[in-house]
């Protein structure tokens, strides 16, 4: 199989190969490089008059492997030096937090109120694991949580206003109100307290938006 580059596109004497052992001899006549890829298409694809557009998951980066649930969970004990830090050029961040929850102890006491927000963080759990992202850490009743692409962060927050009524039927009252925020952009990841953290101005835009939010609207 010939196949020449001009440096603009490919031509080549046949569109498809036969089955067993082929030998490619590729020529750039052209002024800049250029990457070949060959597709091993299917029967009923090859047979096909017009291909399909092909389309490709985004790749593995590192930042991504940082917000995955499992990966923080399987690799714990590995250390980001708190003196280098490792930065990540885009992550999202979301905050939330409990409006009224001094008044919650006060009327259900505290071994009532702390197993209630227990299961409040379990409930955010699953909700943040589900669509793609970690829980970094907590913080009094407050979660924070990464995410590698913000349409995750903002479908996590919606599915959590939309649940968390579902939630305090089930729980009974008082209702959890939740106050939630987010902010997306680079922050530096570092190992401290023996948790993989973030610190950066991305993080504390996250903060001060979840502070601002009113309760049972997210911003």
């Amino acid at each position: 199989m010939s196949v020449d580059y001009d440096g603009e596109r490919f031509r080549c004497a046949a569109a498809t190969v036969a089955p067993g052992p082929a030998v490619f001899e590729i020529a750039n006549t052209g002024s800049r490089r250029g990457s070949l890829m060959l597709t091993n298409w299917p029967a009923e694809i090859v047979a096909l008059p017009e291909k399909p557009a092909l389309e490709f998951e985004p790749f593995l980066s590192g930042g991504t492997l940082l917000t995955r649930q499992t990966f923080r969970k399987l690799f714990r004990s590995e250390h980001v030096n708190e003196a280098e830090g490792l930065g990540v050029r885009q992550v999202t961040f979301l905050f939330t937090d409990l409006k009224g929850s001094t008044a919650l102890y006060e009327r259900l006491g505290d071994l009532n109120a702390y197993a209630l927000v227990r299961e409040h963080f379990a409930f955010l759990d699953a909700v943040i694991h589900g669509h793609a992202g970690a829980v970094v850490k907590t913080i009094g009743d407050a979660v924070m949580a990464a995410f590698s692409r913000p349409a995750d962060a903002v479908a996590a927050a919606l599915h959590m206003l939309n649940d968390i009524g579902q939630f305090n039927r089930e729980h009974g009252e008082p209702a959890v109100i939740l106050k939630i925020g987010a902010h997306c952009g680079p922050s530096i990841a570092v190992t401290l307290n023996e948790n993989l953290d973030y610190f950066g101005q991305t993080v504390n835009i996250a903060a001060r938006v979840q502070s601002f939010a009113g309760p049972s609207r997210s911003a």
